[in-house]
Parts: C-alpha cells; structure tokens; sequence
C-alpha cells in the first residue's frame, strides 16, 4: 500500500502532469484507492516510527540516566556500598567508572582522615597538661582529662559550649 501510494505520487510529479490530470489518471489507476489511504498508511507508518524512537531513546538515555540517579540518591542518603553500573560500554559506563573512583577515593580518604582524628585525640589524651580545642567559632569540642579538672567540667557536658563559658581567660 505505502509503495503503491508513494510510486503514484511521485510519478506524476516527476512526469509534470497537470494536477486535474492527476485526479482523473487517480481513479483510473488506483481504482477505490484514495489520498485518505494515503495519508492513513503515513500516519500509521509516522506512529511506529515514533513508538521505535521512543523505546530506543529510552533503552540508551533515560533508563540508565535514571538507574544513575537512583544510585546517587542512595549514596547520599548513606548507603556507601553503592556504585553506578560500570559495565557499559558508552558514555555511561565512562561516567560511572569516573564517579565509582571518585567515591572510592573519598571513602578511603575519610577513613584516614577519622584514622588521624582518633591518633590525635590518643596523643591529646594521654599528655600531663590541660587541652582544650575549639571550632572556629570558639565553641569548645575537645577536652582531655587534665583539663576536665582543671576546669571542672566534663567533656559531654562542654562540647558545643563557648570556651569563655568553661573558663575564664585572662591575658
């Protein structure tokens, strides 16, 4: 049907034929066969063309585009054991082996980093003299045992509070 609509079509447009030639040669040689069936076939061959375009954009676009985001959505709300599909073979699967390196380099950083936090906060501990550390804003958030009493406060009760709250400083 479409080859018979579309030879019909371009054949007398290719020939110059007038177009109240066209109509009458029409009924002659398509017989009952119309521009409506025509126009139908297009429309129908247009659908199953954008129906394929469609499961095709969403085979390679959107579904992994979401299956990514579904995977950094779980990654923020903690689930560190998450990674994006690296298996792939596109621009997809670059990007993930990008970002899976990128968050096993964080993780990895943050576990020397709290490594490094206990070490010191060992050293603090274990020192004769008093220390006490602030946060930039002179909140206090460590105190070691020395200067729990020197200062008369324990270190769960002072974390959070301003340091001229715990003690009095005179320079």
């Amino acid at each position: 049907v479409v080859r018979k609509c579309f030879t019909f079509t371009f054949t007398y447009l290719a020939a110059g034929i007038p177009s109240s030639a066209v109509k009458t040669k029409r009924r002659n040689t398509l017989g009952s066969f119309s521009i409506w069936h025509c126009l139908i076939v297009l429309v129908v061959v247009l659908l199953i063309f954008g129906f394929g375009l469609v499961w095709v954009l969403q085979q390679l676009l959107t579904w992994p585009f979401t299956a990514m985001l579904n995977a950094a959505k779980a990654f923020s709300l903690g689930d560190i054991t998450q990674r994006f599909n690296d298996k792939r073979e596109d621009e997809f699967g670059f990007l993930a082996q990008f970002i899976n390196k990128a968050l096993d380099q964080l993780l990895s950083q943050q576990t020397a980093l709290f490594r490094e936090k206990e070490r010191a906060e060992v050293t603090l501990h274990s020192i004769g003299d008093g220390v006490i550390t602030t946060d930039a804003h002179g909140n206090v958030e460590y105190l070691n045992p020395v200067a729990e009493i020197l200062a008369d406060w324990r270190l769960e009760e002072a974390r959070g509070l301003p340091l001229a709250q715990i003690m009095h400083l005179i320079d």
